[in-house]
């Protein structure tokens, strides 16, 4: 008995396939090259069980270091003057986010770590990595339990990257309501899994989904959001 026929286009989605593949290895590739320009060490990808946090890894994400393009096109949409915020980052990992906010002229950049391991690697990537382009020289990274963290009461613009699941979030997101019911804050919220618990409150009634730089954000588990929350105006999309 002949085999079917394979649909005509099966040949094509192969090639498109192996296509995309070989296009997401370049492009994670290009985004490796921050490290090299700084001498960093910032872009492993490590998984929970590896981040040595023992039972607090039930709540914990992987690490995974911000694809900088994305970073760059959320800072674009803030109508802030860095100079007056401080940029607080929580699951801050090796300091990529960091390094990256010290390109900008924020008053401090801070860093929340859980993993001593990733901590120190921080540390040490902030001592000795700079750039020509950096602005804030003020920047540190905190080995601390975000949900034990009390963020400084200061205009603030919080960085998140999934670090944590819905539990330790709520108890991140009373501390920072807490700042934002004083001082302006700016709540950037990448691979926003979730949001819901931003979406109900009433502390940041302003809300912006920005579009993700495809070409840096297709990898391995994929970013599929990019939100932007605030207690102040934001600037029409």
């Amino acid at each position: 008995m002949p085999l079917p026929a394979r649909p005509a286009n099966h040949g094509f989605r192969k090639m498109r396939r192996i296509a995309g593949i070989a296009f997401d290895k370049v492009a994670w590739a290009i985004d490796s090259i921050f490290d090299v320009r700084r001498g960093a060490d910032t872009s492993a990808v490590i998984q929970k069980r590896d981040l040595n946090i023992g039972p607090r890894s039930l709540h914990a994400g992987r690490y995974e270091p911000t694809p900088s393009n994305a970073f760059k096109r959320v800072l674009l949409h803030l109508p802030i003057d860095p100079a007056d915020f401080v940029f607080l980052d929580y699951g801050s990992g090796m300091g990529r986010t960091l390094l990256l906010a010290s390109e900008y002229r924020f008053a401090e950049v801070i860093g929340v770590e859980l993993s001593e391991r990733l901590h120190r690697i921080a540390q040490r990537n902030l001592a000795t990595c700079s750039s020509r382009s950096q602005r804030c020289f003020n920047r540190r990274s905190v080995w601390a339990d975000a949900a034990e963290y009390n963020p400084p009461d200061v205009n603030l613009v919080v960085y998140a990257f999934n670090p944590f699941d819905h539990t330790v979030l709520a108890r991140v997101l009373k501390k920072i309501e807490a700042v934002a019911a004083r001082r302006a804050v700016y709540f950037i919220y990448l691979e926003a899994k979730h949001a819901r618990l931003l979406d109900a409150s009433q502390a940041f009634p302003y809300k912006l989904s920005i579009p993700l730089p495809r070409v840096l954000c297709r990898r391995p588990g994929s970013i599929s959001s990019l939100l932007l929350y605030s207690n102040r105006p934001l600037p029409a999309h």
